[in-house]
């Protein structure tokens, strides 16, 4: 294909880098994964940290290490760029990681030691590493906005 054709046919280009699982083993990653989605209408859309009356409303998910580890979280909604022209784009997302007590088994309803924050973005993916002391760590991903909804929501964890 010439490059005015691709001009006459597509407006943008993504590209996205798949990582190749079967080396996992050998460098020593683990890698577990989480779906979900954001919905306003069964009170999982509370936004970020900012919005403090429905901040935990969002996913959480609980992270117990057993030693100092560095992780790498990436959080991921389905891409909308094709919907621009239905008046939809991608959310503003991200997360925050929390420090909790070691006995911690169920859901926060309170604030603690923020641990991991990257800054929020309306691109597809939003990744953090982070190097975390042994302990419990409540994962929470977050449209920016409370309220947002989106059907596809997928985090990969790599410890």
């Amino acid at each position: 294909m010439t490059y005015e054709d691709f001009l006459m046919h597509f407006s943008s280009l993504l590209i996205c880098r798949n990582v190749q699982m079967s080396f996992i083993p050998f460098i020593g990653l683990k890698v577990w994964s989480f779906y979900g989605k954001w919905d306003h209408q069964i009170h999982r859309a509370g936004g970020c940290i900012n919005y403090r009356d429905t901040f935990h409303q969002n996913h959480q998910y609980l992270i117990h290490l057993y030693k100092k580890m560095e992780i790498i979280i990436s959080v991921m909604q389905r891409d909308r760029q094709s919907e621009l022209y239905l008046g939809r784009e991608n959310l503003k997302i991200g997360f925050v990681i929390m420090k909790v007590e070691m006995n911690r088994n169920c859901r926060i309803h309170d604030f603690y030691e923020v641990k991991g924050n990257p800054k929020y973005s309306n691109s597809r993916e939003v990744l953090g590493r982070f190097t975390l002391e042994k302990g419990r760590y409540i994962l929470i991903p977050t449209t920016f906005d409370p309220g947002n909804s989106i059907n596809i929501l997928f985090i990969p964890l790599y410890i």
